[in-house]
């Protein structure tokens, strides 16, 4: 994400005077004026994350599955052995 100073300027007084969401804000129509379609989704998710109470980036450090699951994603879609019919 490459701004010009004067942008930078512009969210820091968002940020100043309007807090998080302004600079959020400001940043998404600077993308969206400069057709920097990539970022402005970017922009995006991090404003609903921020909506939702989550952190505003992502951190890959793993989805919470036990190991067996994180290795075998498929496991997931077998059904549980109380769950399985007979034919």
């Amino acid at each position: 994400m490459y701004f010009s100073s004067d942008v930078f300027i512009e969210l820091q007084h968002a940020l100043a005077h309007g807090g998080a969401n302004a600079v959020l804000q400001r940043a998404a129509d600077w993308f969206r004026d400069q057709q920097r379609y990539h970022e402005l989704f970017e922009v995006r998710k991090m404003q609903l994350r921020r909506r939702l109470g989550l952190p505003l980036v992502f951190h890959d450090a793993g989805d919470g599955l036990d190991e067996p699951t994180s290795r075998h994603p498929g496991a997931r879609l077998q059904p549980h052995p109380s769950q399985e019919t007979t034919p």
